[in-house]
């Protein structure tokens, strides 16, 4: 079975296919899942920090 090209087929033959493109979509589906896990738990330390800054840059501002 060609993946790309002039014998390409719309429609994957087989079980064998099926499971790989049911596979590929499960592995990309967790990936997804695991990244937004990582990049969430960083969110709120981040947002206080970035608060912070700003707090500290605005009230320089007003001092000056």
């Amino acid at each position: 079975m060609a993946v790309v090209g002039f014998g390409w087929h719309m429609m994957p033959e087989g079980i064998g296919a099926w499971a790989v493109i049911l596979a590929a979509m499960a592995a990309a589906i967790l990936a997804a899942y695991l990244f937004s896990l990582v990049t969430e738990a960083q969110t709120n330390p981040l947002r206080r920090r970035i608060l912070a800054v700003l707090e500290r840059s605005a009230s320089l501002d007003v001092h000056q």
